[in-house]
């Protein structure tokens, strides 16, 4: 399972995305594959490119704050009710995208 994928600042790595699914084509053979994709930051094209199917657009999520002596927290529904301070903050919502090897061109099936 990959959580996220992210860059280091200032730099960029050419196919990337595509070069970390193909290592995991050839050495997981799978048959199929789900991702989320965070609407803040991507519509999702280059998974497109690499064969993905979009399979639903989720809506906008609440994430609730609230805070502790270290200042802003993520914190639980219930943290927040016992706490004074809690803030609501929605998310633009995901992409939910398919992979599947069945429905892919033959050079896809690695």
């Amino acid at each position: 399972v990959v959580h996220s994928y992210c860059s280091k600042l200032n730099y960029q790595v050419i196919g990337g995305i595509s070069k970390l699914w193909s290592y995991f084509l050839r050495n997981f053979k799978p048959i199929d594959a789900i991702i989320y994709i965070d609407r803040r930051f991507s519509q999702g094209l280059i998974f497109k490119k690499l064969g993905f199917r979009l399979l639903k657009i989720l809506p906008p999520e609440p994430w609730v704050f609230g805070k502790d002596i270290n200042g802003l927290v993520k914190m639980s529904d219930i943290q927040c009710l016992l706490s004074n301070y809690q803030y609501k903050v929605w998310d633009c919502g995901t992409y939910k995208l398919g992979w599947f090897k069945n429905l892919q061109p033959h050079s896809h099936n690695i």
